[in-house]
């Protein structure tokens, strides 16, 4: 029996679940409690209920050798457990990065009545959503900061209150003392709250994989990572639709912000009765019973990680590569004759299959961890699809063609996040979550934001006169066709403010140049060194107890 091969059997005795391994009699089972009550002490004594280890393991000190683990006076717990609140924490995290999504381009999608409400120009709206980019990089480190030092419960809490409150002032920027006023007062108010809301992002962005690895069991934090995360550009794909079916005049703006402050009210119940503490009493793996690094140890573990500058690149680039696409499809498909309300769907379908990528990809990494197969799969389609998209936009009369390639390379694209994510943890192993996942969802930022920027640089402007779809050239509504606000003590302002159609075909090229970068450096460098996994076969195993003197 002592040669016989390892493998897992499960049971259910006493209401629980039981996990334990066949084997050398020095292996010893693991007990999963998945049914007791949530918030119950450690269960009573006795060999029914509770199996404890045989062999308590031992440190895995870092030295010359490679090999990594928990500070030196650690020691595993005897048994892990599962606690059913993870779900519900799950689904509170996912509404708040839903809510928080809404409200970055809730205004986009409805640009000229906005501009018109608040009597600003298009290029004063565009700060509503660009405020989220520089306020995610102004508060990014300390987010990463809270979540590291402080843990999940306090850094969701602060991001549930700057979101509620950031949504209760966009809507009051519309009554009456404020919006009628002579000044500029309530698109500043918008903007303060606009801001607040976006200082709440990276708080809910860097949380899944702190809120994976902390609660979840090994096999389900693939999944766990990839529905927190991709609840945010579903949030997008929402306001994308629902925006310009409420805003159908200029008075219909406050109907928007009130209708969108229910999401953040909900997200906010939701976390204050489920997310009551950081970590479990019990973790659910040997990973997650482990100690992160300190906040600072665990940056510098990062940065002097190669394998995690090559993963920083490629998610960098590569999701730089699909916020571009999806903020610039307006413009880009506009001078062929396609509507803005033809791609404000695309644009939706993007995100809208890319949800349903990264759920099937989350659920095979979880099951496989083949976690660099799948991502260069997603990253290769992606590629393919992107190319196809840059070939086909300038044909006219071919939405159904460019609905689907978009669909396409939203499913891989967005397939490759909670790929990207979970392998963040994987490789900076034993740094805290949010150290990694925080630094990828900054590199992307960066990268989208200047992607838009070159990309509007190396795109020429087109002659207007030789355009027959009209709706390319963009005029605010002037006093004479919109209705007046505050009873007739406010009119708005007759804006002028044209824009006009830019050949964006540069700018994919670019887009397709840069998505190819993010593969090849992802094939040729990113080595298969996955620490977290790697320590807990050896926790498994027994391994970790063994004394090497």
């Amino acid at each position: 029996m002592a040669d016989q091969q390892e493998k897992e059997t499960r049971g259910y005795h006493n209401n629980q679940e039981i996990i334990q391994l066949e084997g050398p009699t020095e292996t010893a089972p693991l007990v999963i409690e998945a049914s007791e009550s949530i918030g119950n002490n450690m269960a009573a004594s006795g060999d029914e209920s509770k199996v404890q280890l045989e062999n308590k393991t031992q440190n895995i000190s870092t030295g010359s050798n490679g090999s990594f683990g928990p500070p030196p006076q650690y020691e595993p717990h005897a048994q892990y457990k599962l606690y059913p609140i993870r779900y519900l924490m799950l689904v509170a995290l996912m509404v708040l990065n839903l809510s928080n999504g809404i409200m970055w381009l809730s205004y986009s999608p409805v640009p000229s009545l906005t501009a018109s409400y608040y009597g600003v120009g298009l290029s004063e709206v565009d700060w509503f959503s660009n405020s989220y980019f520089i306020a995610s990089l102004i508060v990014g480190f300390f987010s990463i900061f809270v979540l590291d030092v402080f843990g999940l419960r306090t850094a969701v809490i602060i991001g549930t209150v700057c979101n509620l409150l950031g949504a209760v002032l966009r809507y009051l920027s519309t009554i009456d003392p404020i919006i009628c006023s002579d000044s500029k007062a309530g698109f500043i108010t918008a903007i303060i709250g606009q801001v607040i809301t976006a200082f709440a992002q990276p708080f809910f962005l860097y949380a899944p994989a702190k809120l994976a690895n902390t609660w979840f069991g090994a096999k389900e934090r693939g999944l766990c990572t990839d529905l927190a995360s991709v609840a945010n550009p579903l949030g997008i794909a929402v306001a994308q639709i629902v925006s310009p079916y409420i805003v159908t005049d200029v008075q219909k703006l406050p109907t928007m912000l009130w209708v969108y402050i229910i999401p953040a009210g909900v997200g906010a119940l939701l976390s204050f009765s489920f997310i009551y503490r950081s970590s479990p009493p019990i973790p659910p793996t040997a990973s997650g019973d482990t100690p992160n690094l300190p906040f600072v140890k665990g940056l510098k573990s990062a940065f002097k990680n190669v394998n995690f500058w090559v993963l920083l690149t490629t998610y960098g680039v590569g999701a730089g590569v699909f916020n571009a696409v999806l903020i610039i499809i307006p413009q880009y498909v506009c001078p062929y004759g396609y509507s803005n309300k033809a791609a404000g769907l695309w644009g939706s379908l993007l995100i809208i299959f890319g949800v349903i990528g990264a759920t099937l990809s989350g659920l095979l990494i979880s099951r496989t961890r083949l976690y660099k197969e799948i991502g260069m799969i997603c990253l290769s389609c992606t590629i393919l699809t992107l190319i196809g998209f840059v070939e086909v936009s300038t044909i006219e009369h071919i939405p159904v063609a460019l609905a689907v390639l978009l669909s396409v390379t939203g499913f891989f694209a967005i397939g490759f996040l909670p790929v990207a994510m979970e392998l963040g943890v994987e490789v900076t192993f034993p740094a805290a979550e949010a150290t990694s996942s925080g630094l990828l969802w900054s590199s992307a930022q960066i990268f989208g934001f200047l992607f838009v920027t070159v990309g509007q640089l190396i795109s020429p402007v087109i002659d207007s006169n030789t355009l027959s779809y009209n709706e390319c050239q963009v005029s605010l509504p002037n006093s004479n066709e919109t209705m007046s606000l505050c009873d007739g003590r406010r009119s708005n302002y007759t804006l002028t403010d044209n824009a006009k159609p830019q050949n964006w075909t540069n700018c994919g090229l670019l887009l397709v140049g840069m998505a190819t970068f993010a593969f090849l450096v992802f094939v040729l460098f990113f080595r298969r060194d996955y620490k977290r996994t790697q320590y807990e076969e050896k926790i498994k195993n027994g391994e970790a107890g063994t004394n090497n003197n």
